[in-house]
């Protein structure tokens, strides 16, 4: 059992001491966990069964194939990837929640323009090269597995929701999120759910002190968001970037960033 794991399960037993009147509810949620985690083997069996029955179309579960040996430049590139994966993944969910600020806040304008490089389109192309091999190599992607994960797991809370437990859901849910925030792998704008809601981003006024902010924003965005989110894309492929590009809070962000541009809120910073 591994950190996260137990300061999840010791959180739902804290809230049943405190909560008595919901230790059936939080036991149910516990067990899932623990299930869904795969934490003790004897669940193991049970727990893939269960991944399995809860996705939509299992006909189109894929059984990879190795039909011919990687070369060993691909072997390099899914080593680094392997190697580098938990601390690049960190850094690259962080840019995330700075381009939804800045699009929400600033407009897109200059989001457009830096998707629209050569450098970032390349990106994009070594992004679905690393994703092939590893789809060639029988390697499972940590994205899909940790968003499949984060699903199956919500999706059991939104069942206890709907039997009139959403409180202790909401707050099982909150913990899961912290804990895999915290040492697991953050999934928050990868997914949506009955408790996933998208945060609310507010648009600001172009006054010139908010002027004054864009144009340091700008520079940040420039020189860090985007090449950190490409780094990221090209090293370790582009499968968390399209389920980023889907998420809600997402679609929010650039629905602020497209009202901003049109308006001509900012002009030229």
């Amino acid at each position: 059992m591994s950190e996260k794991h137990q300061i999840f399960i010791e959180s739902m037993v804290k809230m049943s001491k405190v909560s008595p009147d919901y230790v059936a509810p939080l036991k149910a949620i516990t067990e899932s966990y623990v299930i869904n985690e795969g934490i003790v083997d004897w669940f193991k069996g049970f727990a893939n069964k269960t991944r399995e029955s809860l996705k939509n179309d299992p006909s189109k579960v894929v059984s990879y194939q190795q039909d011919t040996p990687l070369s060993p430049n691909d072997k390099m590139l899914l080593r680094n990837d392997k190697e580098s994966f938990d601390t690049d993944y960190r850094i690259f969910h962080k840019a995330l929640k700075w381009l939804n600020a800045y699009l929400s806040n600033f407009g897109d304008t200059e989001y457009i323009d830096y998707v629209m490089k050569p450098e970032f389109d390349r990106a994009i192309r070594r992004g679905g090269y690393i994703d092939n091999i590893r789809q060639k190599a029988g390697v499972p992607n940590p994205i899909n597995e940790a968003v499949d994960r984060a699903m199956q797991f919500c999706a059991v809370l939104e069942c206890i929701s709907s039997m009139g437990f959403h409180d202790v859901a909401k707050g099982a849910y909150e913990t899961y999120m912290i804990t895999e925030d915290g040492m697991g792998i953050p999934t928050k704008f990868m997914f949506e759910s009955a408790f996933n809601d998208a945060e609310v981003l507010t648009e600001m006024a172009a006054t010139p002190e908010q002027k004054e902010r864009k144009k340091k924003a700008k520079e940040i965005f420039n020189s860090t968001v985007m090449p950190t989110i490409a780094r990221f894309i090209f090293k370790h492929g582009k499968a968390a970037w399209d389920k980023f590009l889907k998420s809600s809070n997402y679609r929010m962000a650039k629905h602020y960033a497209e009202e901003i541009r049109k308006s001509g809120a900012y002009g030229t910073v």
